[in-house]
């Protein structure tokens, strides 16, 4: 009888230390400090002191706060070295391109795995495709997939020479050549869960899947085939443990979606790493909301009508767009700090205008709703809805692609489609070169367009831009 407990971290988005989170509960959405390293610590050197532990990141770990963006990833090194994994994926990882993130790599005590990642200019992988990793007396093979949209959603920097398939004949191909060599297969994806439960289903062999990149907090496994399928949430809130126990040919498992809250206890030798590393914390005050801010839902962002009105105001316009990112800080009702307003959007881009007619922005539209609700998993490539300023837009999610939008309205009157509109947006996933006319630079700043509205205004706005009817 063998056996082996697999910890899964994804999606921490920079977050080193405890933060507020946000929890769903019978009553609404209740908010509570929880996570840090110094807690995922904890759980990981409780597991080893148990037996044997595969711990692995799912990826967007190099991306999300203040500290990790400014210095590229670099600051997270010896948090990440401390915690002992077994290796990563990513996606948000590329943001500073292929060959930083390389940089990165090579400073690790793990390995970056991605079996469908690869270099244009001869199609070689551009990271090791697998590792065998021997635990106790267990074989384990462990395949990387990175998230495919890489390289077609993403800004072109993050796919700079290199491209990406959807990885299924890759992992298929590995599971064949080793199924009779090891005695667990592991996937450590990043590609999402819809993706993830559509792949794992067209694979074989494979026992555990780690999925990653849509923020799902499973509280019980999946199961696919023989396949156990697990997520464990974002922003180091949670961390995910199987418990699997071989018997010849019979696997028992039991899952747990543990809570970083309070409850555990926070690791004295990674809060000494934490402390030797200058976080440039700014927790002076920049402003007030009267409600709570959170990216917690696919429609609607009362962080982003926060973010998106200040950019209207910053460049005079009535209309603004961003991506619908997942990641972000949570924002109690009350105070917002300096640093607040960095992890909200931390690369800070420059604010860009457009001219768009009222046909594409329907189009635009119409094409985000696809790529998110989409009934075919792997052309779903998004985050959430894009969010949207100055525009009340009412559609149907069950219907077919290019005919969900019943009615769009902006000023109170209904959008015209043949009118042209001048809007703001922030980076190419807000509005994407192919559509418009005249982008031009305004040079403003997406962070100081925040502090120059907050120091006239209170935040008290909830978001209502998507209707779904």
């Amino acid at each position: 009888m063998k056996k082996i407990q697999i910890l899964q971290i994804n999606d921490v988005h920079g977050y080193i230390k405890e933060h507020d989170e946000y929890f769903f509960t019978k009553d609404g959405i209740e908010y509570k400090k929880a996570g840090g390293y110094s807690r995922i610590k904890t759980v990981i050197e409780n597991a080893q002191k148990e037996g044997p532990v595969l711990a692995l990141d799912g990826g967007d770990t190099f991306h999300g706060t203040k500290p990790v963006v400014k210095s590229k990833g670099e600051i997270l090194i010896p948090i990440l070295n401390h915690l002992e994994l077994d290796g990563m994926s990513g996606h948000w990882d590329f943001a500073y391109g292929p060959k930083h993130l390389k940089h990165l790599v090579s400073k690790l005590n793990y390995p970056f795995l991605s079996c469908n990642v690869y270099n244009k200019d001869d199609d070689s992988l551009t990271f090791d495709a697998y590792k065998i990793i021997e635990k106790g007396d267990l074989s384990i093979l462990v395949i990387g997939l990175s998230a495919t949209i890489i390289d077609k959603t993403m800004p072109d920097n993050f796919s700079e020479g290199i491209y990406l398939t959807d990885g299924l004949d890759e992992v298929n191909a590995l599971s064949e050549k080793y199924r009779d060599e090891v005695d667990l297969i592991v996937v450590n994806s990043h590609m999402g869960y819809p993706q993830d439960v559509h792949l794992a289903s067209n694979t074989k062999g494979v026992d555990v899947w780690l999925s990653a990149h849509t923020h799902n907090r499973l509280y019980e496994p999946t199961y696919i085939n023989d396949t156990v399928l697990i997520q464990s949430g974002s922003n180091g809130s949670f961390i995910g443990k199987l418990e699997i126990t071989l018997d010849e040919d019979v696997k028992y498992i039991s899952h747990e979606l543990i809570v970083l809250d309070e409850k555990i206890e926070e690791s004295a030798s990674m809060l000494a790493v934490i402390d030797t590393l200058d976080l440039d914390e700014d927790l002076s005050v920049v402003g007030k909301t009267e409600l709570p801010l959170a990216r917690k839902e696919v429609l609607n962002s009362d962080l982003d009508a926060l973010l998106l009105e200040a950019i209207c105001k910053a460049s005079k316009t009535n209309i603004a767009f961003s991506n619908g990112w997942r990641y972000g800080p949570v924002i109690l009702k009350g105070e917002i700090s300096k640093d607040d307003i960095i992890n909200m959007i931390p690369m800070n881009p420059d604010i860009m205008k457009v001219t768009l007619t009222g046909q594409e922005i329907k189009d635009m539209l119409e094409e985000n709703i696809e790529r998110t609700f989409s009934s075919d998993p792997m052309s779903q490539m998004g985050g959430y809805l894009k969010r949207v300023f100055g525009l009340k837009i009412y559609f149907k999610i069950e219907n077919s692609k290019g005919r969900r939008i019943q009615e769009i309205y902006t000023q109170d009157a209904p959008l015209i489609y043949d009118q042209s509109y001048q809007v703001s947006y922030i980076t190419q996933q807000g509005v994407s070169k192919k559509y418009g006319q005249d982008h031009t630079n305004t040079k403003i700043k997406a962070q100081d367009a925040l502090l120059a509205y907050l120091k006239k205004e209170v935040f008290k706005k909830e978001s209502n831009t998507w209707m779904a009817i």
